[in-house]
């Protein structure tokens, strides 16, 4: 009888009381739960999560089958690129990582437009990152590894503090490593935009879609 392989998929958490973020991550739930695939989905939280974020998350009972990973103290973000709570849950995210076949990262403020696609390449062997078309870069919001041997390096290196306080993008230091992600498909990141004006224009998925995205 054979076995199926294993799949996780997962976003991180802000330490945060603002319930908007709790929000964000029911809305990512809902949406990744919809994909035609069999993962065990998590959430790495830069924290504990606050006490009204367990029982704002509480309403929603489908949630259930989602795991929560809070760190005991919160590191935050320092900076637009110096975010060492965000590079922690990474690391923490690619060390439980190492019990699955297959990773794939979607960020809780990421939207998947091309679903079949992506589900396609959940599966395949290697390192996969969306490409931005706004800033030319890997998009690390949304990122496929399926390689064990990179995933447990790159859990090495991110777990260390100099990495997780670094003033360089996360995208930069992702490149300048031997194993950097192959980019495979197009994503834009709203960061206030109006989605409409970007639908029907060869976009595999949206990032940093906003609250009020669904």
């Amino acid at each position: 009888m054979s076995v199926s392989p294993k799949l996780m998929i997962w976003c991180t958490c802000a330490n945060t009381d603002d319930l908007r973020y709790y929000d964000r991550v029911v809305k990512w739930y809902r949406h990744v739960k919809s994909f035609p695939v069999v993962a065990d989905l998590y959430v790495f939280n830069d924290g504990p999560v606050s006490d009204a974020g367990k029982k704002h998350i509480a309403y929603d009972n489908s949630n259930s089958d989602l795991t929560w990973i809070e760190e005991r103290e919160p590191l935050g973000r320092k900076s637009s690129r110096n975010f060492p709570g965000w590079r922690r849950a990474f690391a923490h995210a690619m060390f439980v990582s190492l019990n699955y076949d297959y990773c794939c990262h979607i960020e809780n403020d990421a939207r998947i437009l091309n679903v079949p696609e992506m589900c396609s390449w959940m599966y395949i062997k290697g390192t996969y990152a969306f490409y931005d078309l706004h800033y030319n870069i890997i998009e690390s919001a949304i990122m496929c590894l399926n390689d064990v041997d990179v995933r447990r390096a790159y859990a090495s290196v991110f777990s260390q503090p100099k990495m997780q306080h670094s003033d360089t993008m996360f995208e930069r230091q992702l490149e300048n490593l031997t194993d950097s992600p192959v980019s495979i498909l197009n994503s834009y990141r709203l960061e206030g935009r109006l989605p409409e004006a970007f639908r029907g224009k060869n976009l595999d998925a949206l990032c940093q879609v906003g609250a009020d995205y669904d």
